[in-house]
């Protein structure tokens, strides 16, 4: 099949990116007063964008799978694994800021380590507690030093030698691997003076965007555009719009080849495992299978595919129309209690025209990473 759709105007830029020569000067100057400099410099980002001519459902899936369909992994921690003297700290705000710090996707999936923090107020002012206090032991190895017996009253639980963050103010923040945590200036709460906070037990889960965006969010920032034609000044639901801008920025936990890698893998993936459900269905009205559940209702084949998103039918209903514009009927739906997508189809052979839909989606999405090739 030849494919629908044309990927142009591809290019990577820097978001954040510090000259490594200006940055080696000062850490030189600065090593002295404050050794841990290097926490202090926001790590380099990098933004992929691209125009996609074709249609709604893939562009707009593009988007959908980079947002909800990626497996992504983060942090997290039990509430009780929160230990402090400071009564102003909300033990799930700090929950949820340490879910948002981005870490390196590729060793996440691996790590088999221990991570922590401890941080002690010293100082006379309130101070901010940042990523770069988190302590991050790989398999293996072993934190060094203990608690005193005046910042904690609960645990004994040893953790890494404190290095000054603040003027009197220390923290766990010498790990042996800090590589896990790519982003090292994110505030996760402040802390009132003479107070301490200790976590232990930081886990690593994994998710996607479309169970808890709260929780696994890949990407810092994520831009879609319908190219309206400015002559026609018309809204795009006035018409059918067939170009499109995209814009995705990752938070230094991934690279673009990485991500583009993994939008293709997860588009493909979910139309690999229709076609594999659709492979003993024969068009019957009824028909019942794990994950695939086929109905007749006045007239109309109603599918529906379970765990899924909106994305899949967005797309295969929209190709089954490009496919065949004579078709009588055919949309999509979302049932959110059953989570189910769903496609209605008004077609004499209805499994046919989605693996027709399932095969030429399969092409546009090889248009797509090819065009990251060399890039």
């Amino acid at each position: 099949m030849t494919a629908v759709v044309k990927v142009k105007n591809v290019s990577v830029e820097d978001v954040y990116s510090v000259d490594s020569k200006l940055i080696s000067k000062y850490t030189k100057l600065a090593m002295g007063k404050y050794p841990d400099i290097e926490d202090w410099i926001p790590p380099d980002r990098k933004a992929v964008s691209f125009d996609i001519d074709g249609y709604v459902g893939f562009a707009n899936g593009i988007r959908q799978i980079a947002v909800d369909e990626i497996l992504t992994y983060a942090m997290d921690v039990d509430y009780q694994s929160i230990d402090t003297n400071d009564n102003s700290i909300l033990v799930d705000l700090v929950c949820k800021n340490l879910n948002l710090i981005p870490i390196d996707q590729e060793i996440a999936a691996d790590f088999k380590g221990k991570i922590s923090l401890l941080v002690e107020n010293k100082t006379t002012s309130i101070m901010t507690i940042y990523s770069r206090s988190i302590t991050v032991y790989p398999t293996g190895s072993k934190s060094g030093g203990s608690i005193a017996s005046s910042t904690s009253t609960t645990s004994s639980t040893s953790i890494a030698s404190s290095t000054s963050t603040a003027a009197g103010g220390s923290s766990s923040s010498t790990g042996v691997d800090v590589k896990l945590i790519t982003h090292r200036t994110i505030p996760i709460c402040n802390l009132k003076p003479g107070r301490y906070l200790k976590i232990s037990g930081i886990r690593i889960e994994q998710g996607y965007g479309k169970d808890d965006a709260g929780k696994f969010t890949l990407l810092n920032n994520v831009r879609y555009k319908i190219n309206v034609d400015e002559k026609k000044r018309a809204m795009s639901i006035a018409y059918d719009p067939n170009s499109f801008s995209l814009r995705l920025e990752t938070a230094g936990n991934i690279t673009v080849d990485t991500l583009i890698d993994r939008i293709y893998a997860a588009g493909v993936g979910k139309l690999d495992r229709l076609a594999e459900l659709l492979t003993d269905y024969k068009n019957e009205t009824e028909w019942h299978t794990e994950g695939l559940d086929v109905a007749f209702i006045d007239g109309v084949y109603v599918f529906s595919i379970y765990q899924e998103h909106y994305m899949l039918v967005n797309l295969l209903a929209q190709k089954c129309y490009l496919l065949n514009p004579d078709i009588p009927y055919c949309t999509k739906n979302k049932k959110m209690e059953k989570d189910a997508a769903v496609i209605y189809l008004k077609y004499d052979d209805p499994r046919r025209l989605l693996m027709d839909a399932i095969e030429s989606c399969k092409v546009d999405f090889d248009t797509f990473k090819t065009a990251f090739v060399n890039v």
